[in-house]
């Protein structure tokens, strides 16, 4: 009888211990993910805001301001979608592991 329960916990602790190691794993590639995401997003505000013709020089430090505003407003909304996606992303994650 005692043989059969440390047997089983055992197993228990081994599927306990291989299950906190895959949600680490999952944990590790939606962060991965989302830094992904936002250095493309990077990326691409940086390419598009040097194709943007350059304005006249008397109006062109009011129009860095502006463009840098918008710059940091767009990365600012990314950054809260990747944050909200990979919520999302996490709570189906647990979900999922929960019903298994």
């Amino acid at each position: 009888m005692a043989g059969e329960r440390a047997f089983w916990i055992r197993d228990l602790i081994e599927h306990s211990v291989r299950t906190l190691v895959n949600m680490t794993k999952e944990v590790q590639s939606l962060f991965t993910l989302a830094h992904t995401q936002v250095a493309l997003t990077n990326s691409l505000m940086q390419y598009v805001l040097t194709c943007v013709v350059e304005p006249p020089e008397d109006v062109l430090p009011a129009t860095r301001a502006r463009a840098k505003a918008r710059y940091a407003k767009i990365l600012r909304l990314a950054g809260q979608e990747v944050a909200t996606r990979n919520r999302a992303t996490l709570e189906e994650v647990l979900t999922h592991s929960k019903n298994q």
